[in-house]
């Protein structure tokens, strides 16, 4: 059993804090992601 996956986060607007990001995974035989709009990751001050 193997599995791969990839992440990619970016800061779309500093002002508001808003970022993005996109996750991408490969296990066996199957093929997965999810997108993401938000302040989900690290909400510093």
């Amino acid at each position: 059993m193997y599995n791969y996956g990839t992440g990619f986060r970016y800061l779309i607007a500093r002002k508001f804090k808003i970022r993005m990001g996109i996750d991408v995974v490969w296990p066996n035989h199957d093929f997965g992601y999810y997108i993401v709009f938000g302040c989900a990751w690290n909400n510093r001050k």
